[in-house]
């Protein structure tokens, strides 16, 4: 028997299919079973990022409502209207059952909640929940 080095390779590759069996035609089984997985991981990956989006524009409208409401002569209306309106200009329509609470004394609060946007009916996202918070600017005696 000759040395392996000295066969050629496509010597080689009959010699192997020979002793492994000739598998022709799985490549179709074979993407049936692959295809599914990778579509789903797609729409997974897809899934997180626009769940992590829409949880930023949550956060970001709950960090404006804080802000328009913490100047000393603002309330706590300024500061919803302020939020409503980061998030109308940033994601219109990315939110669902959007609710926004601002509430101001020595700290003042925003909350931000909604439902996040989902790919696939039937399969719930979990509802987005943000909270921010700073103080109010008050004037102090020297």
């Amino acid at each position: 028997m000759p040395h392996l080095s000295a066969l050629a390779p496509s010597h080689l590759v009959a010699r192997l299919r020979r002793s492994l069996g000739d598998e022709r035609g799985d490549g179709p089984a074979s993407a049936a079973v692959i295809a599914p997985m990778v579509l789903l991981l797609t729409f997974v990956i897809i899934q997180a990022g626009l769940y992590g989006h829409a949880r930023a524009v949550a956060s970001g409208a709950a960090q404006v409502g804080v802000e328009a409401a913490r100047t000393m002569d603002s309330d706590g209306g300024a500061g919803q209207a302020a939020a409503l309106s980061n998030i109308e200009q940033v994601a219109p329509g990315l939110l669902r059952g959007l609710s926004v609470s601002v509430s101001r004394g020595d700290l003042v609060t925003a909350r931000v909640t909604a439902d996040a946007p989902s790919l696939v009916p039937g399969f719930p996202m979990p509802r987005i929940d943000v909270v921010a918070a700073g103080p109010a600017e008050r004037i102090t005696q020297p």
